[in-house]
């Protein structure tokens, strides 16, 4: 009676030859009838008194086999500079804002005595309404009201908008040298893809804190229905006028909530924490003009659920879907108790998603998830996928040894790839979910692999004896061609 090993060994040397047969095309035919009949391997199977788990896990090595004699990987794109794209250059002060006044470049000063709608308190606004495009406004230590932008009656102190419904165009906002001044609810909306709509067409904020007032939700919102072109944040840290409002957390998202349509370059931020979100975008890209950049977001203290949020919904918020390259790079992210989430979310884009640099993330959620959100309505692809092409180059660091969920899950990406290493602490049945049920949706991914090997632990160090999964069980990755596991 041959022992189990040697059982094993007669199976995979008959799969062996049989993958050879395949790959030289003297077995197989393509096209017209079945591909890969496996009745040798059943027959081979009962002869030699395979269990059933074990046959079911060489049908599927030979499957496999045969999906990729027949249908060759196709490789995924690489972005097309190998690198996230460049943040922009601002030129010399133009306008010049300080507490209760405004001066223009020619040295005229709009103050309450001379112009009704400088507002105390909204000079920022003030600056924006004459600013023309090109312009930067400097602005000073202190506190200041954002006030309403691309939208709003002329006539209001509070409102930030052109003449004739234009809309506001290529305009930065930076903090005057070796200060930090605070800005509390910028709100934004208009349209610019209307004639007379308003809105913003592109604007930057560099160096400031951005702090929501006690009963607003966030420092920042674009309103639903807005159309906005590109919103640039950089150098920013993120405060709260009330520490005990928002369950303790001083806001509900530290940075952005934006159910508008905008694209966005966001860049350096530095988080104190939210009850839900840092930053959370419905739908980047919409107007098809470009990418949207994500990069160096840390977290100083956690947020209750995701901390960096973009969702492509059709059904909760209708409009155009979002589109163009996503950009990661350079995140520390750290998300506690909450309502759930992870610590980076892509719900839905159709474009594909870059990552670089690193990407480390601690908590008790999960650490990252790309999925087709069950039950939401996401965008769709031709093909049925709800995101494109995934291609991560950073290097990950999860921490989560007692994290709610699985730390990443992978659901409706066209392909990913994870190019640089990957650790992985958890107590979980398993590290990488490439399936559902589970939290995913009801789209599988298509193919994935890795550069490198899953290093997974458990919490006590020893190694995590399920670090992936695909299609619902235990799975092998696949290891990119030409990079030893």
């Amino acid at each position: 009676m041959a022992t189990e090993r040697e059982v094993m060994v007669r199976a995979l040397e008959a799969l062996d030859a049989d993958i050879r047969d395949l790959q030289s095309g003297r077995r197989f035919v393509r096209g017209g009838g079945a591909l890969g009949d496996p009745s040798w391997l059943r027959d081979l199977s009962s002869g030699l008194g395979l269990s059933a788990a074990v046959y079911g896990d060489l049908a599927e090595e030979h499957q496999q086999a045969i999906d990729d004699a027949v249908e060759p990987p196709v490789e995924p794109p690489k972005p097309p500079s190998g690198a996230l794209p460049p943040h922009v250059q601002v030129g010399p002060a133009t306008i010049f804002v300080e507490p209760g006044k405004v001066t223009l470049e020619d040295g005229k000063v709009l103050d309450a005595s001379n112009d009704v709608r400088v507002e105390t308190g909204h000079e920022i606004a003030a600056a924006l309404r004459a600013s023309e495009s090109g312009d930067v406004i400097e602005v000073a230590d202190g506190v200041y009201r954002g006030g309403e932008w691309g939208f709003g009656p002329w006539s209001a102190g509070r409102t930030a908008v052109r003449p004739n419904g234009a809309p506001i165009r290529s305009v930065a906002i930076v903090a005057a040298a070796g200060t930090r001044p605070t800005i509390t609810d910028i709100k934004i909306g208009g349209r610019i893809d209307v004639a007379g709509g308003g809105g913003i067409d592109e604007i930057l904020l560099r160096g400031f804190t951005h702090q929501n007032s006690a009963n607003s939700p966030t420092p920042i919102i674009v309103y639903k229905g807005a159309r906005v072109g590109m919103l640039r944040i950089y150098d920013a840290e993120t405060a709260h006028e009330r520490q005990a409002s928002w369950g303790g957390y001083g806001s509900k998202w530290a940075l952005i909530r934006a159910e508008g349509r905008a694209r966005y370059d966001i860049r350096r931020i530095l988080s104190r924490g939210a009850q839900e979100h840092i930053v959370y975008v419905d739908c980047p890209g919409w107007d098809g003009a470009g990418c949207s950049v994500f990069a160096e977001i840390t977290c100083e203290k956690p947020t209750g659920r995701t901390a960096v949020q973009i969702t492509n919904r059709k059904d909760y918020n209708p409009g155009p879907s979002g589109s163009g390259d996503l950009y990661f790079a350079d995140l520390a992210l750290w998300t506690e108790a909450g309502g759930g989430g992870f610590g980076l979310t892509v719900a839905g884009h159709l474009g594909n998603v870059y990552g670089y640099g690193r990407f480390d993330y601690r908590g008790t959620l999960g650490a990252m998830v790309f999925w087709s959100d069950a039950g939401k309505g996401l965008h769709q692809f031709d093909d049925g996928y709800t995101i494109g092409d995934v291609v991560l180059d950073w290097t990950m660091t999860i921490d989560a040894p007692h994290s709610t969920y699985e730390p990443i899950q992978l659901d409706g990406c066209r392909s990913v790839t994870f190019n640089g290493p990957l650790e992985v602490v958890t107590s979980k049945s398993m590290a990488i979910n490439d399936s559902h049920p589970h939290y995913g949706g009801p789209i599988d991914c298509g193919p994935v692999r890795f550069a490198h090997p899953i290093i997974a632990k458990r919490p006590d160090g020893s190694p995590h004896p399920a670090p992936y999964w695909r299609g619902g069980k235990v799975a092998t990755p696949r290891v990119i061609e030409g990079v030893a596991p």
